[in-house]
């Protein structure tokens, strides 16, 4: 049983994905196009790029579609908006190379474990 609670946790682990709050203060600082921004609205997510903060509200585009279609552009009164969250939700080479990292570690533990059985 020890086995399978320590496969299972090195996999979960490979599945979360980086997203750091942004502190309200911050939310008007202009930011790259691409920057994808997580939404909380309520208790559901929405992650947007190419977004824009006036003084009542943000609009952005879903970011599987091009930062440059605005008639994909969403908007959101800043009043319904719980918090904001920079990251990514793309796969990066850091995060390919640590799950992979991850599922070396899970066969090394696993063959260790069997040898010592």
């Amino acid at each position: 049983m020890p086995r399978i609670r320590a496969v299972l946790l090195c996999l979960a682990a490979q599945g979360c994905a980086v997203w750091t709050p942004l502190p309200q203060a911050d939310w008007h600082t202009e930011r790259p196009r691409r920057q994808q921004l997580q939404v909380w609205v309520a208790d559901s997510a929405i992650v947007l790029h190419a977004v824009i903060i006036s003084t009542d509200s943000l609009s952005g585009v879903p970011y599987l579609k091009h930062p440059s279609c605005d008639s994909c552009r969403v908007g959101i009164p800043l009043a319904a908006v719980d918090s904001l969250r920079t990251g990514s939700s793309e796969m990066g080479w850091w995060a390919f190379t640590g799950a992979m990292a991850g599922f070396v570690a899970v066969g090394l533990l696993w063959s260790l474990s069997v040898r010592g059985d």
